[in-house]
């Protein structure tokens, strides 16, 4: 069980020493070019004896100090260098360089990524149809086979889209559309009113020097007359803009998650997951009664039992009977060839018959002794069931009501039977087991400070020549999208090791949050708030250094938004990969060499659920969004970047979702809420960020106050927001009025509960 973590704490150890090491070696230089500078310093101040011992002190208190917090101090003075040779324009020797030059390199050669996988994804489509259009070729979905993909994936219906793959895949869809016109409406205007204000009235210095610092708030000179009035208004309009939109989309999303719920099957709508069961009520016909006289009718329990014996019986009869396939298939291919050694295979089948008998008859027995020690409390039985009501009311009152005056008879919406987690129903509750998983994440949350250090520092630190400008855009964006690319597979190890996860879209769910949380922190305030967390926090606890944070963090906002023009244009070529399902398409081929076709795409499905799961699919485009709505004003340019993003996106999620990947697990708008909601916090965070922007630039206290009042807009907003919106569960009256009772002639036989049965326990 400790293998895992052990690994895990072993990786944070090595990677923290490392950039532990690199720090090292930053103040050792920064040192060395502190004592340089004093040497070049002496000779003009030799003949002032005062002067040069004042300086002399100030450089001994400058060692001690750096002693004390290298890394502070030197990413505080990389970020005042950077700003004054935005300023003075060392480095630019023309009208379009530094932040300009390397963001058209990034664009450019973002742009050929594109391209190329566009073109590549082309011929593969018309090359390996099952793979990236099989929905159309086994008839899920419709398409005019007149049409190409483009124009396919503009062209799909929504609502066929819920029917045939999920209100989760097609909310995915409208949340691609939902971020574009986001950014139309709040990106766009600010694009055309800021950026002209910025570079010709700014005051900065930067028009002939760099072309998008001089159009971003970079060249806003300090304490300018009217312009951050303008950015206090601004933060306003975001603020009530994001607010207005996500209401209506949710409004939206009413609709259709009522309709979601209406039509759900029958048999889940009517079924609840109950946990906590008291020991002396776990058994079948007790659970029943209980319900039955405290609830409703029950048509059926069905008690979630524990076959661990059964499993590892079934597992070695399959790979029993697979062996014997092997040999008899081998032994048909050797008759044609007259191999000599046929007698030793057909032995080698008798063999292997005979042990597959026997195995099937520990199966069986072993399933009959469940079935029969099933009708006592205990024993075989777990404090888990699942229970079906005869009328959906009772199964939606099942859910509010206290059965249990302390924590027993705990009732869940039943998830879809195909992708519960049984061996996870079985486990009770462990605080110690979750209290290692939180420390986990915490121990990962820690640690991942010194490998974005060791990440962003590439592009300083690596030179390569005529190159240069391509890896200034892509080193520190590139580097961080693959490591975060790992971590979801991380984050659902230590889930599925320590918490109890009923289902994989709860684990996909949880995903979503804390793989938001994490970029949210590493890539969204990493240019903000520096490389090192853990410092930060120092400081952050600290009270008399809160207005120093706010200082820094004012005068880095401007300067970080190059980092995130290039890391969403680094997005582009993310979801245009995406469409060559590289992995799938390699399974897919290895497959077909010993399966048909359709087989072997049944075995290549579903892609990775870890990266491409829809929850880290939704934590990274939340991200982005978030990215477009903060830096909407201050850089003018990332929302149109992000514009484009979710264009793409459309485009690309759209035709995948529909015609390429199978049908997921579906829970009905989870994912999109939490996304709205997302926003919504990040709504907060930005009113502060601007709020401090102003306070250190401004020249009055005015617009730092007219933007914060975008704090408690953004507050109220999510309250209301979790108010109004009451998505889960229909009202009573509506489920008596759509209700349809389930038949009670045959109940007890089939009622197609066998679906919410184990599947060791069901007949093969």
């Amino acid at each position: 069980m400790f293998a895992i973590p052990l690994r895990l704490m072993w990786l944070f150890s090595i990677l923290t020493l490392v950039a532990s090491e690199i720090c090292a070696n930053h103040e050792t230089e920064f040192a060395t070019n502190s004592t340089t500078l004093i040497q070049h310093l002496n000779p003009s101040v030799s003949r002032n004896g005062s002067i040069r011992s004042s300086l002399e002190n100030v450089t001994k208190e400058v060692n001690e100090t750096v002693a004390e917090a290298p890394e502070e101090i030197a990413k505080s003075m990389e970020w005042k260098q950077r700003f004054a040779r935005l300023q003075g324009g060392e480095g630019g020797g023309g009208s379009i360089a530094l932040v300009t030059e390397a963001a058209l390199s990034g664009l450019a050669s973002n742009l050929f990524v594109c391209s190329a996988c566009v073109g590549l994804f082309s011929f593969l489509r018309g090359r390996y149809p099952l793979v990236f259009f099989g929905n159309m070729a086994d008839g899920t979905m419709d398409s005019d086979q007149r049409r190409n993909w483009i124009s396919s994936s503009l062209a799909l219906d929504l609502e066929k889209i819920t029917a045939v793959m999920g209100l989760d895949a097609s909310l995915a869809i409208e949340y691609a559309s939902f971020g574009a016109r986001l950014m139309m409406i709040i990106g766009l205007p600010f694009l055309f009113l800021f950026s002209p204000l910025h570079r010709w009235y700014g005051g900065g210095g930067l028009e002939e020097k760099d072309f998008l610092s001089s159009i971003s708030v970079s060249n806003v000179s300090m304490g300018h007359p009217w312009l951050y009035h303008l950015h206090a208004l601004a933060v306003l309009w975001t603020v009530l803009a994001v607010r207005a939109m996500v209401f209506r989309a949710q409004q939206t999303f009413m609709a259709k998650r009522h309709a979601w719920l209406t039509s759900l099957p029958s048999l889940r709508a009517n079924t609840v997951l109950v946990e906590d069961i008291p020991a002396s009520f776990q058994c079948q016909e007790k659970v029943l009664t209980f319900f039955s006289e405290n609830v409703g009718p029950v048509a059926h329990v069905g008690m979630v039992r524990h076959t661990e014996k059964l499993e590892a019986a079934i597992e070695a009869r399959n790979s029993t009977k697979a062996k014997l396939e092997e040999v008899r298939k081998e032994v048909e291919f050797r008759e044609l060839q007259g191999s000599p050694d046929m007698d030793a295979k057909m032995d080698k089948i008798n063999l292997l018959s005979q042990e597959l008998t026997e195995l099937e008859s520990q199966v069986k027995a072993e399933r009959e002794h469940i079935k029969g020690q099933s009708a006592q409390a205990g024993g075989v039985n777990s404090h888990s069931a699942f229970v079906t009501f005869h009328c959906r009311k009772d199964a939606e009152m099942a859910k509010v009501l206290e059965l249990s005056g302390n924590a027993d008879w705990a009732v869940h919406d039943a998830p879809e039977a195909s992708e519960i987690r049984w061996h996870d129903l079985l486990q009770d509750y462990s605080v110690a087991r979750s209290a290692i998983g939180c420390f986990l994440i915490f121990l990962l949350f820690a640690n991942f400070s010194p490998i974005c250090l060791l990440i962003s520092s590439a592009a300083s630190e690596v030179n390569v020549g005529k190159l240069q400008p391509i890896w200034d855009a892509l080193a520190p964006t590139l580097g961080l999208t693959i490591f975060l690319s790992m971590l979801p597979t991380v984050l659902l190890l230590i889930f599925g090791s320590f918490f109890k996860l009923r289902a994989e879209s709860l684990a996909q769910h949880r995903l979503q949050t804390w793989y938001f949380l994490f970029q949210a922190v590493f890539i969204l305030f990493l240019p903000v708030v520096g490389t090192n967390f853990r410092s930060f926090a120092k400081q952050l606890l600290a009270d008399d250094s809160l207005s120093t944070i706010l200082a820094q963090i004012a005068d880095r906002i401007p300067l970080s938004g190059d980092f995130f023009f290039n890391f969403i244009v680094l997005q582009w070529s993310v979801s245009c990969m995406e469409l060559l399902r590289m992995v799938v398409l390699a399974k897919f081929l290895l497959f077909r060499t010993t399966y048909t076709e359709a087989e072997a795409r049944q075995k290549a499905e579903p892609e990775d659920q870890d990266f491409y799961g829809m929850g880290g699919r939704t934590a990274r485009w939340s991200l982005n969004l978030v990215i477009g709505c903060i830096f909407c004003s201050v850089w003018p340019m990332v929302p149109l970047v992000v514009l484009l993003q979710f264009l793409m996106q459309r485009l690309a999620y759209g035709y995948l979702i529909a015609f390429a990947e199978t049908r997921k697990p579906d829970l009905g708008g989870e994912f999109w809420c939490e996304s709205l909601l997302q926003l919504l916090y990040c709504m907060v965070l930005f009113a502060v960020g601007m709020s401090g922007l102003l306070l250190r630039r401004s020249p009055s206290c005015i617009p730092p106050a007219v933007a914060f009042v975008g704090v408690p807009i953004a507050v109220a907003s999510i309250l209301q927001f979790k108010d109004r919106f009451r998505w889960r569960t229909l009202s009573i009256p509506e489920v008596v009025k759509m209700d349809h009772p389930l038949p009670t002639k045959g109940a007890k036989t089939k009622l197609d509960s066998t679906i919410y049965e184990q599947p060791a326990l069901t007949e093969d």
